[in-house]
């Protein structure tokens, strides 16, 4: 019995986090859209803390750096998108709010080249 009720309650705060990271990433595409860009990378910092390995949300966020004029923090975010954080295993990051990788990175990564 204790065991499905500890079952239940992280389940339940893992949608929270998600339905709480999804909220900041949609969050952000609309100060991109607005060209509100410092206040896109505050929403886009809050996806990456809630998921380090979300690497759509580091794409984004090199995108809006770009934009900053803000080369090295947007090299930074890039790098974090397609090698992942220090001392993950590469090829686990993942995309979007929480999906795994897509065809929408790869996208991205080839308009880049």
């Amino acid at each position: 019995m204790l065991l499905v009720a500890f079952d239940s309650a992280l389940g339940q705060r893992v949608r929270q986090q998600r339905r709480k990271k999804a909220k900041h990433f949609e969050k952000a595409k609309e100060y991109i859209a607005k060209n509100e860009l410092k206040k896109a990378v505050i929403e886009l910092k809050n996806v990456v803390q809630l998921d380090p390995k979300d690497d759509a949300a580091y794409v984004e966020l090199g995108e809006a750096y770009l934009k900053l004029k803000e080369p090295r923090e947007a090299f930074q975010a890039y790098t974090r998108a397609v090698f992942g954080q220090p001392g993950q295993p590469q090829g686990t990051a993942q995309s979007g709010p929480d999906a795994a990788p897509g065809r929408q990175t790869m996208k991205r990564r080839k308009r880049l080249s």
